[in-house]
């Protein structure tokens, strides 16, 4: 066997699950996403999306573009690695980063008749699935803070606090992140409507203002605003027994099978 036939069998293509590290510790996926600057410099200017795609689906869209396009660099950095390897043998421990496969669900995007039969059943028990998490509790209506809406370095200031408070509590509440939500999704409407006005921010992004302003990263926030966008519209989902993170995993499939299952949906609302 030769040294080109023994190069091309280095190479696993056979994609594994590393959100769980062999360590145990748990790598955070924003750090190992580019930032948008970056990653749109290395694709293909993207046409205008689609007129009924929701705000919380273009983010899920865009967050599995995120995957794939760090999935080709990760690809093309280990492939220099194992190069590396070949002709100076082996190293401690791979440098290059762990991609992690993204929890949202991406069905919304295929209309085969296949796919919605094969779903039929599984709505069915993703459905009832919901239903074992729904409780009754009388406190689900959300407390917002006020938020001070006059002045973008006060806003700024309010988020910040927010989100320490939010990050540092040990039992905090679904329904404390999605007042979040509300105050992320009003801030982000402010800082637009300041821009178009022509203030002193009005070259700054939302992304730059939101992380450089408030330390809050722009996925973040969006998963926030994605979350009390979605319980806005389906207010009874503010009754499920599930913490934040469950709740936004699970989040493009509730949208996609109240869609499928209109009369369901329904008593959600």
């Amino acid at each position: 066997m030769n040294a080109e036939q023994n190069r091309g069998m280095l190479v696993d293509t056979t994609f594994t699950d590393y959100s769980q590290p062999d360590n145990g510790e748990y790598i955070d996926d924003d750090d190992l996403l580019l930032s948008m600057d970056n990653l749109l410099k290395s694709l293909d200017t993207m046409d205008e999306p689609w007129y009924q795609w929701t705000d919380e689906q273009k983010d899920i869209m865009m967050e599995h573009i995120y995957y794939y396009a760090q999935l080709i660099e990760t690809a093309k950095q280990t492939v220099k690695e194992i190069n590396k390897c070949w002709a100076a043998g082996p190293i401690p421990k791979s440098q290059v980063k762990k991609v992690r496969l993204p929890k949202t669900d991406l069905s919304f995007i295929y209309t085969e008749k296949e796919s919605q039969k094969k779903g039929t059943g599984d709505d069915k028990e993703f459905l009832n699935y919901l239903k074992t998490k729904c409780c009754t509790n009388e406190n689900t209506d959300e407390h917002f803070d006020e938020m001070p809406t006059g002045d973008l370095d006060e806003m700024a200031e309010h988020l910040r606090k927010r989100f320490v408070k939010l990050e540092k509590g040990k039992n905090t509440l679904l329904l404390d992140h999605i007042s979040f939500g509300y105050d992320l999704t009003r801030a982000k409407s402010l800082f637009k409507s300041h821009k178009r006005k022509g203030c002193n921010q009005s070259k700054i992004s939302w992304e730059l203002w939101i992380s450089n302003n408030a330390k809050i990263c722009k996925r973040y926030a969006n998963k926030h605003i994605a979350v009390y966008r979605l319980v806005s519209e389906y207010p009874e989902l503010k009754k499920l027994a599930l913490s934040f993170k469950e709740l936004y995993a699970i989040s493009g499939r509730i949208r996609t099978v109240f869609l499928r299952n209109n009369a369901e949906g329904l008593k959600w609302k």
